[in-house]
């Protein structure tokens, strides 16, 4: 897709995004409409970074799409009080935008939304191997929760790496025993599972071109494990296919902004 077409189809999503911020106002956190808003966010910072290497302004569209996700969280606290829709949709494993907030480098909203995610696995709602990683990945996290995570999840990964040994996992376990060359090799496999999934969705014709054109370009996913790899100190690459070496470098402080003019 050239710049232009890459322009235009941003700010299709940016008058989208107000038509929903407008609903959302009058309607209150309805949560297809909710959840579909926090991905337009994270589409256009994407998009957004794809057309102009505009990290600031992407990571700021990440924080967004992470925050309308902990303003959804906390509309429908307690949980025991949600019907069986908003419950499927409150479940952790189903808590990707979490990943925003990592992306973005912020570790204080990443812990404000693992605070706020159900503690207890969803089986009717959700797989045991999401709910697992978006359980341990915050964990993984210096400053977020504990110095390290409890036994019973530590525990929980080594049985299901032993039933399904996915790249996710590994990667998981990796970042627990801060093995650099394991990290890697998970991070390459599951670089590969992604690219797979989104080749396959476009031979089968049935794809987003909001996704398609800009999410599907850039490995949010990756891009959080890599940062959690260099909070734990685990030496790293300097660059990776599909994940922006920009995206993970800290974000300027105002006062360095300030100074730089």
């Amino acid at each position: 897709m050239g710049l232009k077409k890459l322009e235009l189809l941003i700010h299709s999503m940016e008058s989208r995004l107000r038509d929903n911020l407008g609903r959302l106002s009058e309607d209150g956190p309805v949560p297809d409409l909710t959840l579909e808003t926090c991905r337009l966010y994270r589409r256009i910072g994407c998009g957004v970074l794809l057309a102009s290497h505009d990290t600031g302004t992407c990571r700021e569209r990440l924080s967004e799409s992470a925050r309308m996700f902990l303003m959804f969280l906390r509309a429908h606290e307690p949980l025991s009080e949600v019907d069986d829709k908003t419950r499927y949709y409150l479940a952790r494993g189903r808590g990707e935008f979490l990943l925003d907030a990592l992306c973005a480098g912020d570790v204080a909203l990443t812990r404000e939304i693992d605070e706020a995610l159900p503690a207890a696995w969803m089986p009717d709602s959700e797989n045991e191997e999401d709910f697992l990683y978006l359980k341990l990945l915050p964990a993984l996290t210096p400053g977020v929760g504990p110095e390290s995570p409890p036994a019973e999840d530590t525990q929980r990964l080594a049985r299901l790496l032993a039933e399904l040994d996915t790249p996710r996992l590994k990667a998981l376990d990796a970042l627990l025993r801060n093995h650099e060359r394991d990290f890697e090799d998970a991070l390459e496999a599951v670089t590969s599972e992604w690219r797979e999934g989104i080749e396959s969705e476009r031979d089968s014709g049935t794809v987003d071109p909001f996704h398609d054109r800009t999410e599907a370009n850039v490995f949010l996913e990756g891009t959080a494990l890599v940062r959690v790899a260099r909070l734990r100190k685990i030496k790293t690459a300097e660059q990776y296919p599909f994940i922006p070496a920009a995206l993970l470098r800290p974000p300027r402080s105002a006062s360095s902004r300030r100074g730089a003019r």
